[in-house]
């Protein structure tokens, strides 16, 4: 034996490691002897919300135009509604009615309102504020800063 304090502590660390590695090996394989299957995929979410968006070869997606709705399962969550408009902008108030001065939203999910419908957004709410301004909302989910 060698009373070396480094050949110790590296022979510890080995053993931890080893015994940690047994320990998961031997947990695994009685999982699968007890019937647990692998995890192949997860599935997040019970429902499947339809796609709000299409491909584009420079961004890689972008906003799909047009008004999409899915309600959120299990009961009471409420229907989502989502509308596009043209130039990859989602809505910000019941109808399109450009003005001349605008103030621009940009950003990722949250500006996009992912899972929300048109109205509970905050740039629609801030179209609601400023009557005599256009609030032109550029968020698509996946485009974070």
């Amino acid at each position: 034996m060698t009373s070396d304090p480094e050949f110790k502590l590296s022979t510890a660390l080995w053993v931890l490691v080893a015994s940690i590695a047994i320990v998961l090996a031997a947990s695994e394989l009685g999982l699968r002897v007890a019937g647990y299957p692998v995890w192949t995929k997860i599935q997040p979410f019970p429902f499947k919300e339809p796609s709000v968006h299409e491909p584009d070869p420079l961004l890689g997606w972008r906003n799909k135009v047009g008004y999409v709705e899915w309600s959120k399962r299990p009961d009471p969550l409420p229907v989502v509604g989502y509308t596009m408009w043209p130039g990859a902008r989602r809505a910000t108030a019941s109808e399109l009615r450009p003005r001349e001065q605008q103030v621009v939203v940009i950003g990722g999910s949250l500006t996009q309102g992912w899972g929300l419908s048109d109205a509970e957004t905050y740039p629609w709410r801030l179209q609601e504020r400023l009557d005599t301004v256009e609030v032109v909302k550029y968020g698509t989910s996946g485009y974070g800063t």
